[in-house]
């Protein structure tokens, strides 16, 4: 439970439940994605290149 008060005025907006849910797919869930997906990706590449590269 906070320690503020969720409405301290009392005068909520009358349209608060007219917006609907907000969108899942926002672009932090995007940039998210796409920098695992490099991340596996640069993992990958050195698992298979680094051998090669570095003559282990």
């Amino acid at each position: 439970m906070p320690s503020y008060p969720l409405d301290p005025d009392g005068d909520r907006d009358e349209d608060d439940g007219e917006r609907g849910p907000r969108p899942l797919f926002v672009p932090a869930f995007w940039i998210a994605l796409l920098f695992g997906l490099i991340c596996v990706l640069a993992g990958l590449a050195f698992a298979v290149l680094g051998p090669r590269l570095f003559g282990a």
